[in-house]
């Protein structure tokens, strides 16, 4: 009999002074663990208010998470110089608060994680639903998460894709001739991320790879964790910093992995709202 299939994810609190994630963190998945019918991991560094029946995870050192992808003690250093080369960088998260691109790297190891102990998982983003349909508020009125959606569609149409590398979501890359010498991914440009993909020998496509949801097993993890340092310290080499999504994004050029438009994936799993037409 097949196993059923794992969604996972994590919750991190207490990394996003603009925003209160725990509230919709938690609004979110427990409405994924009302909704879902199978199995739902949960790592989190505050599993207060949580549903039962989610399979939570304590975390309780996300810098040591980091590490793990990035072990460098100068690391908020570093990461900060590099990101501030161009001044549209200084408005995005990471450079105002140094702290997140931690949560987003230790995000990742969870991920890895998740993928090996279970064999394979589906990851969603704890804030999925909020950040791509309302752009991060918590609205007066949602729907959540589908339960039909979710219970009858969801693992069907990941079968339809062959197991042999990750279903990742994603995002247009556009080539846009007067602004490709501007940050435009995490604080990289569009040639930024030709030059890092050249040197993985990867071929660049038309599309960026974001973390929000993904398919990944066991090997596929592996597979990430051999290949993760080699494109992030080639990143640090050019004198950029980006997040997880850059060296995703490299690698799922490099090994043609199955690429499905975010907004697809957001209707495997919800209704959109009314007049939504995709990121």
């Amino acid at each position: 009999m097949a196993r059923p299939l794992v969604i996972a994810s994590c919750a991190l609190m207490g990394f996003r002074p603009d925003r209160d994630t725990g509230r919709y963190y938690r609004l979110l998945l427990n409405d994924l663990r009302d909704k879902w019918d199978g199995p739902l991991h949960v790592a989190t560094n505050d599993p207060a208010g949580f549903s039962e029946g989610i399979d939570l995870e304590p975390v309780p050192d996300v810098a040591a998470l980091r590490r793990c992808l990035w072990d460098d003690e100068r690391w908020q250093d570093e990461y900060h110089r590099r990101l501030g080369w161009h001044p549209r960088n200084h408005g995005i998260g990471q450079y105002k608060f140094p702290h997140m691109i931690e949560v987003y790297l230790a995000k990742t190891e969870l991920m890895l994680r998740a993928a090996e102990r279970f064999g394979e998982i589906v990851w969603l983003d704890a804030g999925l639903l909020f950040s791509v349909f309302h752009d991060h508020a918590v609205p007066d009125h949602w729907t959540g998460y589908s339960r039909p959606l979710l219970n009858e569609g969801l693992a069907p149409w990941l079968q339809g894709f062959s197991q042999d590398r990750p279903v990742v979501a994603t995002i247009p890359r556009k080539w846009r001739p007067l602004k490709n010498h501007r940050p435009s991914f995490h604080g990289l440009t569009f040639h930024d991320m030709g030059r890092l993909a050249r040197q993985a020998l990867a071929k660049p496509q038309p599309f960026y790879a974001v973390a929000g949801a993904m398919r990944l097993s066991a090997q596929d993890a592996g597979m990430i964790r051999r290949e993760w340092p080699s494109i992030w310290q080639s990143m640090l080499d050019l004198g950029r910093a980006g997040t997880e999504e850059t060296v995703l994004s490299v690698l799922a050029w490099r090994h043609n992995w199955h690429a499905v438009p975010l907004a697809e994936w957001m209707r495997r799993v919800a209704v959109p709202p009314a007049g939504w037409d995709g990121p």
